[in-house]
């Protein structure tokens, strides 16, 4: 099994955001993450989308409203 810690990244008001870095890699699956889709133009749309929620959510605090999707919505 893998080794992993928590890595600090926005810490704000009401929440505090982690990412998980496997000792064995360099970057956090945060990094990771951003890395693969702040350029690629056909996800621009839900990158830009994703980092307002979890700035938003650092802001406000986690609230349930942010994890409950209504699919029949879409």
């Amino acid at each position: 099994m893998s080794e992993v810690e928590l890595y600090l990244i926005e810490e704000g008001d009401n929440c505090t955001i982690y990412s998980l870095q496997f000792l064995s890699e360099s970057e956090t699956e945060f990094e990771k993450f951003v890395a693969k889709f702040i350029n690629d133009a056909d996800y621009n749309d839900d990158y830009s989308r994703i980092a307002a929620l979890v700035s938003r959510i650092a802001r406000t605090g986690a609230l349930e409203r942010f994890f409950i999707s209504d699919m029949k919505a879409r």
